[in-house]
């Protein structure tokens, strides 16, 4: 009990860890309030960030073999990830960015209960995780991972030891960007206004075409 604990909890970690790492929009927003100097307040929209993926872990969970028989609603979700990459790649590209990011007395006025509620509002709104934990939910449980009804204790494990990965992964990638942008002697402005948003268009374009793949390997 306690060695497939530990494994459940241990690949738990390493999916959300590795998933959480490369560039999204959480990782942005969080990146772009600790470069305005408030450590807390990055932990505080961070915790937010991960209450609710805590939700959306546990309501694919239990939704898994309602998923696995209504696969054309994960299809929907998929090309809406999709387009929502493609809107941030547009929006950081064409949108003004301030040199600096947020400055601290703007981020300080909003208060630890508004940068929880930013963080709150920015999970529900990065749809991107949808596709993402219900397809691994799945394979979890198609390989005998997770059971197919997983009971409260199991579900607890994953649940936990999922957003300790993406909250660490999250650490990483702040520090990571932070740093190399005083290596590189970098601007926030041409990180944020050129980087960022080529990068997420690579990774949109990485989707399209996995789903491309995905849908050629159906009709053959």
């Amino acid at each position: 009990m306690i060695h497939s604990g530990f494994k459940l909890a241990l690949t738990a970690f390493t999916i959300s860890f590795l998933g959480s790492l490369p560039v999204g929009v959480l990782n942005v927003f969080a990146t772009q309030i600790y470069m305005s100097g408030t450590l807390t307040g990055t932990l505080t929209f961070i915790v937010g960030v991960l209450i609710i993926e805590a939700a959306v872990i546990a309501v694919t969970l239990k939704c898994a073999e309602w998923i696995q028989q209504h696969k054309r609603w994960l299809k929907i979700v998929k090309i809406l990830s999709l387009l929502f990459l493609v809107f941030l790649a547009g929006w950081y590209w064409f949108i003004p960015q301030a040199e600096g990011g947020i400055s601290e007395s703007d981020m300080m006025s909003f208060g630890i209960i508004s940068l929880l509620a930013t963080g709150l509002l920015s999970g529900l709104l990065n749809i991107v995780q949808i596709p993402f934990w219900t397809g691994w939910n799945l394979v979890l449980i198609n390989s005998g991972t997770l059971s197919k009804k997983t009971q409260n204790s199991e579900q607890l494990i994953f649940i936990v030891s999922a957003i300790t990965g993406t909250f660490f992964a999250m650490l990483c990638f702040i520090f990571a960007t932070t740093m190399l942008t005083e290596w590189f002697t970098l601007s926030s402005t041409f990180l944020f206004q050129r980087i960022l948003p080529i990068t997420l268009l690579l990774v949109a374009i990485w989707q399209l075409r996995s789903f491309i793949m995905e849908a050629k390997i159906k009709y053959h």
